[in-house]
């Protein structure tokens, strides 16, 4: 699609996979740099959690699975309700929110 972005094309993505009950099968997408920061600086790549990507877009994912046992072994605070209960679009939404706020901590 020209003149859309990657994160327009997610956002319309995750919609139809939500009105049609499409699974994401357990994966969080990293969306844009946030995400991306967030899991470095969770360390998943680091642990037994491997980076995938998508073969037709190139974008990374990561299985919510590892996202929760990150944020468990890590010693940032963090809402463990969220993390807990988070579907795997929500865990995208909360990775770069969480990063941010850790940013302006810095």
């Amino acid at each position: 699609i020209r003149g859309v972005g990657p994160l327009t094309c997610y956002d319309l993505c995750i919609y139809i996979c939500k009105n049609y009950s499409i699974s994401l099968n357990g994966r969080v997408w990293l969306m844009g740099p946030g995400p991306q920061r967030a899991a470095d600086k969770l360390k998943i790549w680091k642990r037994t959690a491997e980076c995938k990507k998508c073969n037709i877009t190139g974008e990374s994912y990561v299985m919510i699975k590892d996202v929760r046992a990150a944020f468990q072994k890590s010693t940032f605070e963090y809402d463990k309700e969220k993390v807990a209960n988070g579907n795997e679009d929500y865990m995208e939404s909360y990775l770069c929110c969480w990063e941010s706020e850790m940013r302006k901590k810095d």
